[in-house]
């Protein structure tokens, strides 16, 4: 299973995402993406985003 932030070219990506990298971004992007420093802090910025907008429609 690969990050399903890798098909967003998210900015903060680009700094793994890189030839120099490679092997160290396809293990880590490409299997082992949930302990990614990256990964986690979207996913958090993602969930947070997700619960003010239901608090906006619902409060």
């Amino acid at each position: 299973m690969f990050c399903p932030f890798m098909e967003n070219f998210n900015k903060e990506c680009n700094k793994v995402l890189t030839f120099r990298n490679l092997s160290y971004a396809m293990k880590l992007c490409n299997g082992d993406f949930q302990r990614c420093p990256i990964y986690l802090k979207l996913k958090l910025r993602e969930k947070t985003v997700s619960k003010n907008l239901v608090s906006s429609v619902v409060g």
